[in-house]
């Protein structure tokens, strides 16, 4: 483990493998888009669906990158969409009778918008999952760039 709440997994571990009862953060490795496991499910997981690669589906990673996520369990489904998102092709599973997962980062309230970090600490994506093609930043930024959108957020709210 990394640190006391977040716990290293590789590409091919599933949520029944780690018994996940209530949350469960996590750190996803670079590169699972391309490690060829199973995904059941859009938005709400199957349990034997593989963790990470159901998070790249889901937006909240970028299989370049990988990152920490926060596993949610969820009540069974009694069926599964598939689709493809972000690379991924997620399988469509009827009549599971076992818990289901999302992530924390797709629960409402966790909705950021704008440039930021949270992924992946000192590598900046917008939140709409584009890449930062800006590298001309000044000297030791854009380490205060989160206390500009801070300011200009509250500024705007009131």
């Amino acid at each position: 483990m990394s640190d006391d709440t977040t716990l290293n997994i590789l590409c091919s571990i599933t949520a029944i493998d780690l018994g996940t009862d209530g949350s469960m953060k996590m750190r996803c490795p670079p590169g699972c888009a391309q490690a060829g496991h199973k995904v059941y499910g859009t938005r709400l997981y199957k349990q034997d669906s593989n963790i990470c690669v159901a998070a790249i589906h889901s937006g909240v990673i970028e299989n370049e990158i990988g990152g920490d996520v926060t596993l949610l369990k969820r009540l069974p489904q009694k069926a599964y969409k598939g689709s493809t998102c972000n690379g991924i092709t997620s399988t469509v599973y009827n009549l599971d009778p076992f818990p289901s997962f999302t992530f924390a980062d797709m629960a409402p309230g966790h909705t950021r918008t704008g440039l930021n970090d949270l992924v992946n600490r000192g590598r900046f994506v917008w939140s709409h999952r584009q890449k930062v093609t800006f590298t001309n930043w000044a000297p030791g930024e854009p380490a205060r760039l989160f206390l500009f959108f801070l300011f200009y957020f509250f500024k705007e709210s009131f």
